[in-house]
């Protein structure tokens, strides 16, 4: 598949405002430094959370690089294990109903 054929793709995958505002579980949102395909997309949702959410740019200078796999997914590991080991804590601490 090229990347045209990927990014066209994607379309069906659409999120609208309406979409995004019903989401009530916290969400990690990961991005790449150096994104060309969807530049500027998750800060984008982001600002149209309205449950809590994290956002991670991935810096190439951190090993998240798309050139350098190994270190992207340790980096993608430590942010994703950290994200949940924090939230998940968190939500142990609510009292359940």
């Amino acid at each position: 598949e090229t990347t045209a054929e990927y990014v066209r793709r994607t379309a069906e995958y659409t999120l609208t405002a309406d979409d995004v505002g019903k989401i009530q579980t916290p969400a990690l949102v990961l991005e790449r430094d150096d994104s060309t395909v969807f530049a500027g997309q998750a800060a984008n949702f982001v600002h149209a959370m309205t449950a809590p959410v994290h956002h991670v740019v991935m810096r190439s200078a951190d090993g998240a690089g798309r050139h350098r796999h190994d270190g992207a997914m340790s980096v993608l590991h430590q942010t994703v294990f950290n994200y949940l080991g924090t939230t998940l804590r968190r939500g142990m601490a609510r009292p359940r109903l």
